[in-house]
């Protein structure tokens, strides 16, 4: 069996991430050995956020993005470009001073 560790953050978020791999996993190249099977150790990280929660959206982001929508519509008009407003409108959840 894999040696699992599943790292828990101060945002709420799991991790799970191996330290040792099996000769099994090896072999079938990770469709073996799920991480929630065989978790060997957990470590809690209550002051850490993780690094998906840690990187938020600015208000400078996202007028950077609306300039770049801008532009983009006004050299290329025949491309769908609404991905870009759609992803500068989401909320933006900061958990930098988020403890415990």
């Amino acid at each position: 069996m894999c040696r699992w560790i599943k790292r828990t953050y101060a945002c709420h978020d799991q991790k799970y991430i191996v330290s040792k791999f099996c000769q099994k996993y090896i072999a079938s190249r990770g469709k073996v050995c799920r991480p929630r099977d065989c978790i060997n150790y957990r470590e809690h990280f209550s002051t850490e956020v993780c690094s998906r929660c840690r990187n938020v959206m600015t208000d400078n982001h996202r007028h950077y993005i609306f300039q770049m929508y801008r532009r983009l519509k006004k050299s290329h008009p025949e491309r769908n470009w609404d991905v870009l407003i759609e992803a500068a409108q989401r909320p933006s959840f900061n958990h930098s001073g988020f403890i415990g």
